[in-house]
């Protein structure tokens, strides 16, 4: 083969590595915006009413589900962060102990409880959350989801040694 040809197929291999190259990482960084993209969406719909909330969270679900370990690890912090505001506010203000907010408490309680989200919550945050789940506690207790009161009494107790540091 002469010189010139070997250049050519170099010259082409190298095109095309760079072209792979190039097509990985616009395809990572098109995943990484629709995974940002969705988490946007899901916090959103969880500020709004009970079908909305659970929409959020069945989005957070799926973004779970397709997001890599590292990706995941990195959304966390922001997930945590808006669960337990969102939290603290049905615990405070939710006062008819609706089925469906109280569902979605407990679906955000567990998430808090049950998963690494909760080791991005500082002791101050914990202790908010123990607050109004005292709140809630104390507000009279009847046709509630069976094992209501038990979950909330259970993030009440979590809560509480969390925010000791």
């Amino acid at each position: 083969m002469s010189s010139e040809a070997t250049s050519a197929v170099i010259a082409a291999f190298v095109a095309l590595v760079v072209a792979g190259g190039s097509a990985v990482v616009t395809v990572r960084a098109a995943r990484r915006q629709r995974t940002l993209d969705l988490l946007v969406s899901s916090l959103d719909h969880m500020t709004g009413g009970t079908q909305q909330r659970g929409a959020g969270f069945a989005a957070l679900t799926a973004i779970r589900a397709t997001a890599t370990p590292s990706e995941w690890r990195g959304l966390e912090p922001a997930i945590a962060g808006h669960v337990q505001r969102q939290l603290v506010y049905l615990l405070r203000h939710d006062r008819k102990r609706r089925w469906h907010e109280v569902e979605n408490m407990l679906v955000m309680a567990e998430a808090l409880r049950g998963s690494t989200l909760g080791e991005h919550l500082r002791p101050n945050e914990w202790g908010r959350l123990d607050a109004a789940a005292a709140v809630w506690l104390d507000r009279p207790g009847a046709g509630l989801p069976p094992g209501a009161m038990n979950a909330v009494e259970a993030l009440r107790d979590d809560a509480g040694r969390r925010s000791l540091g």
